[in-house]
């Protein structure tokens, strides 16, 4: 992953720039703070709350259906299962996770990001820039981290 680009194999997490990431069902990401169930995201920077497969943000606007979610600052695109976004925005969908500060892609059950971006999976956990969650089996990276591999 970089600051602009990030791809990565199943179940693998590669991260930067003091991002952390990843979670099966779940993604949690805060400028300080991240906190997060099995099937909630919960970020803040402003504010955001969503159901199941729903995500609601702020900063800049976010617009999404059941299962997808894109965004970004400069493009992004997702497919059913699949999210893009990116600079300080937050979402999920049910089996991944991409973002990125210029362009994201990914497939299911991979899951990309950076730029103060942090997400988590159910066998991973990543944290970075004060912000601290955890998973049942963990895994704890900090800045400037280059990926992790898990099968």
């Amino acid at each position: 992953m970089s600051h602009n680009e990030a791809s990565h194999t199943k179940h693998s997490l590669g991260m930067s720039q003091n991002e952390a990431s990843h979670t099966k069902h779940s993604l949690s990401m805060s400028h300080n703070e991240a906190s997060h169930t099995k099937h909630s995201l919960s970020m803040s920077h402003n504010e955001a709350s969503h159901t199941k497969h729903s995500l609601g943000m702020s900063q800049n606007e976010a617009s999404h259906t059941k299962h997808s979610l894109s965004m970004s600052h400069n493009e992004a695109s997702h497919t059913k299962h699949s999210l893009g976004m990116s600079q300080n925005e937050a979402s999920h969908t049910e089996h991944s996770l991409s973002m990125s500060h210029n362009e994201a892609s990914h497939t299911e059950h991979l899951l990309g990001m950076s730029h103060n971006e942090a997400s988590h999976t159910e066998h991973l956990l990543g944290m970075s820039h004060n912000e601290a969650s955890h998973t049942e089996n963990t895994l704890d990276m900090s800045r400037n981290v280059s990926s992790l591999k898990h099968s």
